[in-house]
């Protein structure tokens, strides 16, 4: 009978940290057979150069080094690699401090001295193992995410690449404020898992729509297809049966083309109207779509589309998230709000940072994106425009568009995405 394989634990890169050149050497012997690839470095600040340019499933560092001690090492470490497993090799006088810091998710396990190397190796398995399942948690939700993005797009072709760009846009936008040292944002940071976190919002934050019906979600013109078909119809058919002359024919449609063109108003075209409706040619409603401002919607097809926040809500309501994006729904749910209380869907006025960088970028991409049935692309001087005339009305962060603006955060919409670690 065949047994089981045992499990390799090559390939899964180990940091380990201690002052004493002897313990570095005495670890490293004890790892090298079975583990790898091992890497040392002989304080803390070392340690986190290590961290902040290589991979590590996990460190094993110990308590009292000069200049940086293990857990101060491994509170830095959680912002830079927050999925790598510590361990902390400490003596019996330093259990308080070691409880408090695994109590507090800086420390995965411990191990005291005189090292029990047979305790450490199980320790170490056990680590290592539960990297690869937070490992794979990430991989899940990722592919998860990007199944539900591909799901909407295929829905509605017109906006597809617009929630990649707006994640590109808003998590560098969040890096860039992290960094920042000037301004009301000089305190705000974002660690890694706060930067996935925006992502998966940002990604998501459209998802809704696959509650809204398709025709409205796509309609490109003020009267729908099926209703536009059959004006062209009855006046087909009103030439046919002598109701309509050539020439009046001709004006009709020259009044049907105007009418319903979505960048087109109304206004000024009373006329067009009324021969549309006194030629028979309208049916109840279709007088309605045509008196549509400027766009293609009806006030119940934009109540419509604007349903798709509180649909987007109550998909991402259901998910089970971990506690590292715990905020996805918050964020996403609120990038339509504005900050004068008039946006959608709740009018709320205190609005998450994120949700508030998110609703510049994805303005932003809807009015220059090439791509909508409904309308050309602006040009983006024009874009900027119209996001300052939101600031100046109040609904849109001054501090953030100038951001915006001048550090010219539009310019990631053009990158591939990049990993948030």
């Amino acid at each position: 009978m065949l047994g089981v394989a045992a499990p390799s634990y090559k390939g899964r890169p180990i940091l380990v940290v201690d002052d004493e050149p002897i313990n570095l050497e005495l670890m490293q012997r004890f790892l090298r057979g079975k583990y790898g690839p091992i890497l040392t470095a002989h304080d803390g600040e070392q340690g986190l150069a290590i961290l902040e340019r290589e991979p590590i499933h996990l460190i094993l560092s110990d308590q009292r080094m000069p200049r940086m001690d293990g857990v101060t090492l491994f509170q830095k470490a959680l912002s830079v690699q927050p999925d790598s497993k510590r361990v902390l090799v400490t003596g019996h006088t330093d259990l308080d401090m070691v409880i408090t810091a695994i109590n507090a998710g800086q420390a995965y396990q411990y191990v005291t001295k005189p090292i029990d190397f047979k305790a450490l190796d199980v320790i170490i398995q056990r680590a290592l193992e539960a990297y690869e399942i937070a490992a794979r948690e990430r991989m899940l939700f990722d592919r998860f995410v990007r199944a539900a993005v591909t799901a909407i797009e295929q829905r509605d072709p017109s906006t597809a690449g617009h929630s990649e760009r707006v994640a590109n846009m808003t998590v560098g936008f969040a890096r860039l404020l992290h960094d920042r040292q000037a301004g009301r944002f000089t305190e705000l940071r974002f660690s890694p898992d706060d930067l996935e976190q925006l992502r998966y919002a940002s990604l998501l934050h459209d998802f809704g729509k696959i509650g809204v019906r398709e025709h409205v979600l796509v309609k490109s013109h003020k009267l729908p297809p099926d209703r536009r078909q059959l004006v062209e119809l009855r006046i087909e058919h009103a030439v046919q049966t002598g109701l309509a002359s050539k020439d009046e024919a001709h004006a009709m449609r020259v009044a049907l083309l105007t009418l319903n063109d979505p960048l087109g108003s109304p206004a000024g075209h009373g006329d067009m109207l009324a021969l549309l409706a006194k030629m028979g040619v309208l049916a109840e409603g279709d007088e309605e779509y045509l008196r549509i401002g400027r766009g293609s919607l009806s006030a119940a097809e934009r109540a419509e589309i604007e349903s798709h926040v509180r649909h987007t809500i109550s998909f991402l309501e259901h998910i089970p998230w971990p506690n590292r994006l715990a905020r996805v729904v918050e964020i996403a749910g609120a990038h339509h709000e504005k900050l004068n209380g008039r946006g959608y869907p709740f009018g709320k006025s205190v609005i998450p940072i994120e949700a508030r960088m998110m609703a510049i970028t994805d303005i932003y991409d809807a009015l220059t994106a090439a791509d909508r049935p409904y309308k050309t692309a602006l040009p983006h001087e024009a874009a900027l425009d119209i996001l300052a005339g939101s600031v100046r009305q109040g609904e849109l962060d001054e501090e953030l568009y100038t951001i915006f603006r001048e550090d010219r955060i539009y310019e990631l919409s053009l990158e591939p995405a990049r990993s948030v670690s």
